[in-house]
């Protein structure tokens, strides 16, 4: 579990050694959920799915699948409904987490890593101590970019059904 000053973890998550996927996960929470704490309820994507994204890319570090594997299992396991806008039933289910970081991913795929990784830094600096709306990203995105994104959110975060392939 995060908190906004430190993450905490059980005996039981120790037991057989640490479990890597799930402190990366707990611990990309510093910037994504604790420096920068979602808005409302259904903005919780910007924390679970940046930070199930870091996780992959901390998997990806030690030797396990890359990014794009486990983006593509996650695309494949996706279930119906919007990212943006979760039911009160799926607001910390699958399309927050793996189906949430699907839309970082395709995110990354769409700006090239050096964008991508301008925008978190900018979105981290930016907002650190504050509460923010997937608007707060889309618009930060949009101007990272230096293009309208308003295409690709629609498909990505805002659609019940997203793209089956990821951009180019």
């Amino acid at each position: 579990m995060e908190t906004q000053e430190r993450s905490y973890f059980s005996r039981d998550d120790f037991v057989q050694g640490p479990d890597q996927s799930l402190l990366a996960h707990e611990l990309a929470h510093q910037w994504f959920g604790d420096a920068v704490s979602p808005q409302r309820w259904s903005d919780v994507w910007l924390n679970e799915s940046f930070a199930t994204y870091g996780e992959w890319m901390w998997m990806e570090h030690l030797g396990e699948l890359t990014v794009d594997e486990m983006a593509k299992e996650a695309l494949n396991g996706r279930y119906p409904g919007s990212t943006a806008h979760p039911s009160a039933q799926e607001l910390f289910g699958y399309n927050s987490y793996e189906g949430g970081a699907v839309v970082v991913h395709a995110l990354r795929k769409e700006l090239g890593d050096e964008l991508f990784f301008t925008l978190l830094q900018r979105w981290v600096a930016g907002y650190n101590g504050t509460s923010r709306t997937t608007e707060d990203f889309t618009a930060l995105a949009e101007k990272v970019a230096g293009r309208s994104l308003s295409d690709f959110f629609a498909a990505w975060l805002y659609a019940a059904q997203t793209p089956s392939a990821f951009p180019q």
